[in-house]
């Protein structure tokens, strides 16, 4: 921070402590008009600010050494100095970002993109692929910040030096690309820093091995949040992988991706390639960089790629992939013109649309109108959007009014671009996004357990929660679980009922096992995933043996089909696709789908579970002995996923990748 200036909003970049007495940050955060800060004062969450004096600078890799006045307190432990990031490595550091006026720091993720390399003036950098960039995150405030790879060591091994600027707004990241100094390089040329810190050995972070979690939900794209009398249909019938959808589609496909910032997608379908090798010859996938203009032809598109394979992209046998990261800021009809540029000169690439942004809500409604661009018919949501992940305490403690009418009001603030969303008229204060999410949790919980039941208004209202506040939506759900009273208990189970995820941590959550009570509040198909999930988490015989008269008679059957153990491959042979895929649900199936089947046994329900699955390496050799004519049916299907296909193969294409059910007619 600026020693003048008297607040949080005098933050003019990020430090880190690598001894108790030195500190490293980015020179150009301190530079004035006539030279540079020789004072500064390093803020913390827990402590007051730490003067601090620059003793040492190097204009040619902007970094500055500040030696602290005082000692750093016993309670902070200094970064360690080491590490190697190889391309493909998974980084991660924190900052304070230009928008969030915050003593509290913020993260960004990602991967190394490359070798080290320069900058125009020559100075060396290393290149990193950061998804929060285009994520509507203005990043100035993170210069200076540290590049740590490796857990749970964090070893330091670059330092946050500049971003690659947006024409249209030059506080904003154009594409993914930030740049940070090498620390191995700093250490070359300062004798202070040799003689204060130790080098630690090198953690060889690994290139992404295994692809992270590549399920998706199938949402129609003819979806809008705008006139939507119901939030979007997602439902666990529905959802696929992308190893499927786009590993297996063969020839020219346009897929989008309703996305979380993902900077290794691309990395990860390169590891989904390599697993379909007894299949075909595996696809070279790439990202390209969405900023300004579309690429104007194949030198322009290497230029964005910024992969040294794209210049041996002829050598692969097969066209390349490319994944286009595309905010929610940036126009649809630009994603149209990107799609129809790499097509000019790949006219047989697959392209994948990563859309995203900050809300759930926000990302499916421009994924859908991006998808309607494209000629795509429906879009893959990724469960990490929708899901959340159970959030961590936060600083700024809930103030003493109405949690529920602060949380109503933020609610409303987020939904300004679906009207008919809005949850009541309120005039509470909003609820601060940096509020603790455990402590608002408790007040909400508290505040319902006190007022009147409104079962189908509180239903409506944890949905709209999980949908637009997905920062406080986990602990939300996971309290009102745990500790909402009978019968308003009941709303969260229907809201969670939407996603089996959702379910497993509702259970997790509830005391003991859901109660019989709860039947007669309950839907047909919440009652269902109940069972499904008490099922698939291991409960008793009697806790399922009491819900289950109250199920279809699917789910009936599955349960009857758990307590004699998993799946039997005769059993599924003769199953329909329903009963299947509520079978894979339940996590019954086991492993012997589809490599442990014979081709007698491909069935339609076997298809069923194959769309729904992982594409190992033994799948994929299972395929290459299907008849061709089968085959070609059902991957046809991948690109074409309304289209009925052969009247011979119907049953098996619509089993792989069933119909989306028909949207609910608008107001």
């Amino acid at each position: 921070m600026d020693p003048e200036a008297q607040s949080a909003a005098g933050i003019i970049g990020t430090a880190f402590a690598v001894s108790r007495t030195l500190a490293i940050t980015a020179l150009h955060c301190l530079k004035t008009r006539d030279g540079h800060h020789q004072q500064a004062v390093l803020l913390h969450s827990d402590l007051p600010g730490l003067a601090a004096t620059l003793v040492e600078s190097h204009e040619y890799l902007d970094v500055a050494l500040l030696r602290l006045e005082q000692p750093l307190p016993d309670e902070l432990v200094p970064l360690l100095v080491g590490g190697v990031g190889d391309n493909g490595a998974a980084f991660w550091s924190q900052g304070f970002p230009g928008q969030v006026r915050s003593r509290y720091p913020t993260n960004l993720t990602g991967s190394v993109a490359g070798p080290p390399s320069q900058l125009g003036d020559g100075a060396p950098c290393v290149q990193l692929l950061c998804g929060q960039a285009t994520a509507d995150m203005m990043l100035e405030g993170f210069s200076g910040a540290p590049v740590l790879l490796g857990h749970p060591e964090n070893l330091v091994f670059g330092i946050i030096r500049r971003r690659m600027v947006s024409r249209e707004d030059p506080s904003r990241v154009a594409g993914m690309t930030i740049y940070a100094t090498p620390m191995h390089e700093l250490m070359e040329v300062s004798q202070l820093l040799a003689r204060s810190v130790q080098v630690h050995a090198p953690v060889l972070t690994p290139t992404v091995d295994a692809p992270t979690n590549l399920e998706v939900y199938r949402l129609d794209a003819r979806w809008e949040a705008r006139g939507a009398r119901q939030p979007p249909p997602i439902s666990d019938r529905y959802r696929t992988t992308l190893d499927v959808r786009v590993g297996l589609a063969r020839g020219r496909s346009v897929t989008v991706v309703a996305g979380v910032p993902e900077p290794d997608l691309a990395l990860h379908l390169n590891v989904v390639e390599r697993s379909l090798t007894p299949l075909r010859a595996p696809r070279p996938w790439f990202t390209l960089a969405a900023h300004g203009l579309p690429p104007s032809g194949a030198t322009d598109i290497r230029a964005r790629v910024n992969d040294s394979r794209f210049d041996r992209v002829d050598e692969f046998g097969s066209w390349p992939g490319f994944v286009v990261p595309w905010p929610v800021r940036n126009d649809e009809a630009d994603a149209e013109r990107y799609v129809h540029a790499l097509a000019s000169v790949f006219p047989q690439a697959p392209v994948v649309v990563n859309v995203y942004g900050v809300g759930p809500i926000e990302v499916m409604d421009a994924a859908a109108g991006v998808a309607r661009r494209v000629g795509a018919s429906e879009v893959l949501v990724r469960p990490a959007l929708v899901d959340g992940d159970d959030g961590e305490r936060q600083g700024l403690e809930v103030s003493a009014g109405s949690v529920l009418g602060a949380l109503t009001s933020l609610l409303r603030t987020r939904q300004r671009r679906y009207p008919h969303r809005r949850v009541g008229v309120v005039t509470a204060e909003a609820l601060p996004a940096q509020a603790d999410p455990f402590l608002a949790a408790e007040d909400f919980v508290a505040e319902l357990n006190a007022g009147a039941d409104d079962l189908d208004g509180e239903t409506t209202l944890l949905m709209a929660i999980q949908d637009f506040l997905p920062e406080f939506a986990p602990a939300i759900m996971a309290e009102h679980a745990r500790n909402r009273r009978y019968p308003g208990r009941c709303a969260s189970l229907r809201a969670a009922a939407r996603r089996d995820s959702q379910v497993d941590r509702w259970l997790a959550a509830a005391d003991g096992d859901p109660a019989t009570e709860y039947l007669a509040l309950l839907d047909a198909d919440t009652i269902d995933a109940v069972v499904l999930g008490l099922i698939r988490r291991g409960r008793s015989e009697a806790a399922v043996a009491a819900w289950q008269p109250y199920t279809s008679t699917i789910v009936r059957q599955i349960a009857d089909q758990w307590r004699g153990g998993d799946l039997l491959a005769d059993t599924l042979r003769r199953a329909s696709a329903a009963f299947a895929t509520a079978a894979e649900r339940a996590c019954i199936v086991g492993d012997m789908v589809p490599h442990g089947l014979p081709q007698a046994f491909a069935s339609p329900a076997c298809w069923s579970v194959v769309g729904r699955r992982r594409v190992t390496p033994q799948t994929a050799a299972w395929l290459a002995t299907v008849p061709d004519t089968l085959l070609d049916a059902l991957l046809r299907r991948l690109n074409l996923p309304g289209d009925p296909g052969d009247d011979v193969f119907d049953d098996h294409c619509r089993a792989f990748m069933p119909d989306l059910p028909p949207l609910e007619p608008r107001p």
